[in-house]
């Protein structure tokens, strides 16, 4: 079977590989993003040649199949498309089951919009471009923020945050919910290029946008730091309190400069990154994304 570099080459596909542009990693070919970014030239759409899908590090993932198609004007229907993929695509990841959602979802409600505002964020984009929803009255997820998480475009298993004082801020999905373990993903994942920015939780990637990546709390598994060593840069920015969180900062980046790349530690001057000033936030993104 023709593969995606050859089917590029053979339409004359303007694209880039890994090397010849700063927003392409290994493993990947960009190209202009049809949706967000065309005729930019900063090949923000990227698609890995050896899982088989795309995504863009702007506006999120886009089926291969459409992709190529309106790169090449030829229709690759999806049963072709999955052929693409290699050992490690979602179809084939033997942990993934099921997944199971809590009910009483719906749109964010004035409750959910105000707290998403009172943490500095345009709630309606951040929103739209995470696909969150609320929960109101529920058994035991009441008046919080449902939050997807994706992996390839696919959700394939969820978290929720508490809208107020709850002693517990975030409740995931259990065991028996099925989807994959949230400590075997990295959310934002989909979103990001060569270059990633850690932090904990999915709120700091809200307020730092695309690029950053959560490892669901300061207990990260090896699964994770094994998906953040294929990225080519390596920013650690945990909460700056309890010290804990810097700890463990401290020893993910040694764990993580094991690898080829760079790997980096950044403390702000805010207490966490979800309520950085907005000058540290684009501070960090120039300097590492």
């Amino acid at each position: 079977m023709i593969s995606i570099i050859d089917l590029l080459e053979k339409h004359e596909v303007d694209f880039k590989r890994s090397g010849e542009s700063s927003h392409v990693r290994q493993g990947w070919v960009g190209v202009d993003c049809l949706w967000c970014g065309e005729g930019s030239h900063k090949y923000h759409l990227g698609i890995n040649v050896d899982d088989g899908y795309a995504t863009c590090w702007q506006c999120g993932y886009h089926p291969l199949a459409q992709v190529l198609f309106r790169l090449t004007g030829v229709w690759i229907s999806s049963k072709d498309a999955e052929r693409f993929s290699r050992a490690r695509s979602v179809a084939e990841h033997p942990e993934i089951r099921p997944l199971r959602l809590p009910t009483g979802r719906s749109t964010l409600s004035p409750p959910h919009m105000h707290y998403l505002a009172s943490r500095g964020l345009d709630a309606a984009s951040v929103a739209s471009r995470w696909g969150l929803e609320g929960i109101g009255i529920h058994a035991s997820l009441s008046w919080r923020i449902f939050i997807p998480i994706h992996l390839h475009g696919r959700m394939v298993s969820w978290t929720t945050r508490a809208i107020g004082d709850h002693p517990v801020r975030y409740m995931s999905a259990r065991p028996e919910d099925g989807g994959m373990p949230i400590k075997h993903l990295l959310y934002g994942e989909d979103y990001c290029g060569h270059s990633v920015i850690v932090v904990e939780g999915p709120a700091d990637v809200w307020a730092i946008g695309p690029g950053a990546v959560a490892t669901f709390g300061i207990a990260y598994s090896q699964e994770q730091v094994a998906k953040l060593a294929r990225f080519s840069i390596r920013t650690i920015c945990f909460d700056s309190e309890p010290p804990e969180a810097q700890r463990a900062a401290d020893k993910l980046c040694r764990s993580l400069q094991l690898f080829s790349g760079e790997t980096h530690r950044v403390e702000l001057d805010s207490s966490d990154p979800g309520e950085a000033r907005q000058d540290e936030i684009n501070w960090l993104r120039s300097r590492f994304l």
